[in-house]
């Protein structure tokens, strides 16, 4: 039985994913008429990009992609992505990378230099890029419409206008509710990091990438890190490591 690859619809209502952005699709899309498009409630809209590009991902409608307002300036995802719930892991990315691997390290990043040492070929001081492009932020490019990978700042203001509490009730899995200005929440499980193809720190700690590069050292990127005993604060990871990413939007 093949799988269902889901989008929320509010995706396309809350963050602006236009029809151009997205297809409808059904259990098994080789073909689907106008007629099916408009007629079946089991047709729901994803980005085309998603289909072509990690297929699998997938998202039931709903579980997530839920764009939440905490009553800051950008809504925040209710999971991560790759995540059917808000508290599974999801997959991992690298800085910079669109295509969550399986294996993690200096000479696989995509922007490797050629040699250990070397610079960056892209976000360097050449280039002067300091945030990423949309073409390298993995939220953009698969769950379209004004989904993107959080700022530093906005990373800032989750850490510092938040209230913060630690819990371990989400189906057995460790993480921190975060509870907006307004009262409103997200989960952020401890999703750890990836160093080469082992899962580290899992439960303990949790690391979701910024846009943000570090700019005294290029070879890191910022980052906020979660633990079980200390809360969150924001660090320069880097940029190789497989982490997380919880996106957010407009």
């Amino acid at each position: 039985m093949k799988r269902i690859y889901f989008l929320i619809i509010l995706l396309s209502i809350v963050c602006g994913v236009s029809a151009q952005e997205t297809l409808l699709l059904p259990f098994d899309a080789g073909t689907v008429t106008n007629e099916q498009k408009t007629s079946d409630p089991d047709y729901v809209a994803y980005p085309v990009a998603l289909k072509n590009e990690m297929p699998d991902m997938w998202c039931r409608e709903y579980d997530c992609v839920e764009a939440v307002d905490l009553g800051l300036s950008v809504k925040w995802a209710t999971c991560n992505i790759g995540a059917e719930t808000p508290e599974e892991y999801g997959a991992y990315f690298a800085w910079g990378e669109i295509v969550p691997n399986k294996h993690f390290s200096a000479t696989a990043y995509r922007f490797f230099g050629g040699s250990v040492g070397a610079s960056m070929t892209k976000y360097n001081a050449t280039d002067g890029l300091v945030t990423l492009e949309a073409s390298d932020d993995a939220a953009a490019k698969h769950w379209g419409g004004t989904w993107r990978i959080p700022t530093a700042a906005e990373l800032t203001e989750l850490k510092d206008l938040c209230v913060w509490a630690f819990v371990t009730t989400i189906n057995g899995v460790k993480g921190y509710e975060v509870t907006g200005p307004n009262g409103n929440m997200i989960f952020l499980p401890l999703a750890g990091t990836m160093q080469g193809n082992v899962l580290s720190s899992a439960g303990f700690t949790g690391y979701y990438w910024s846009n943000s590069l570090d700019v005294t050292n290029m070879s890191t990127a910022t980052a906020i890190v979660l633990s079980d005993n200390h809360g969150a604060d924001l660090i320069n990871q880097l940029r190789a490591t497989g982490i997380s990413i919880r996106p957010v939007c407009q």
